[in-house]
């Protein structure tokens, strides 16, 4: 899938939707959400690709735990889900936070449980968005703390035709 960018402005995080193609989707909620998911890994992957190869250190967060695991795959990642234990979800923080170049991928529930030492991530793709805003900005400042030393640059890759748009509307 290709995509285009778009800046959008929302200080102190700037988030750049990133708009994939419409597609045709079959009329099936779990084939819709399977078509979504699979839409967003891809986009999340390019653009993972891109920040990479830029230097970037990378954070992806997503609201499913399955796009979680798929992505912290790609990445070389373990995945930060709920399921794990907070104290092994600080440890594999701690361990990505002092490598350079290490992503981290991570699910909006497990950053929203406490998880405060993300300042390491100045480069932040929201691969999925959530339903209610609020816990989209609180997830997003949590990389952007008064111990942050760089801006913190969102993007969000926007698949036509879901609930994203709105969120976005909502957020900028």
């Amino acid at each position: 899938a290709t995509t285009e960018s778009a800046g959008v402005n929302m200080p102190p995080l700037p988030l750049t939707p990133v708009w994939l193609p419409p597609e045709r989707i079959a009329s099936k909620e779990d084939a819709f959400l399977r078509d979504v998911k699979a839409h967003k890994i891809a986009a999340a992957r390019q653009l993972l690709e891109e920040a990479q190869s830029a230097g970037s250190k990378v954070a992806i967060v997503t609201y499913h735990r399955d796009v979680a695991q798929e992505l912290a795959k790609l990445a070389g990642v373990p995945a930060i889900t709920g399921e794990l234990p907070i104290d092994k979800r600080m440890a594999i923080i701690d361990r990505l936070a002092a490598d350079p170049t290490a992503p981290i991928v991570a699910t909006m529930a497990s950053i929203q449980e406490g998880l405060n030492n993300l300042v390491a991530w100045h480069d932040v793709i929201l691969a999925e968005t959530y339903y209610r805003p609020a816990s989209v900005i609180q997830v997003l400042r949590r990389f952007h703390r008064l111990t942050s030393q760089s801006m913190v640059t969102v993007r969000v890759p926007i698949l036509q035709g879901t609930y994203d748009e709105e969120i976005l509307a909502t957020l900028t």
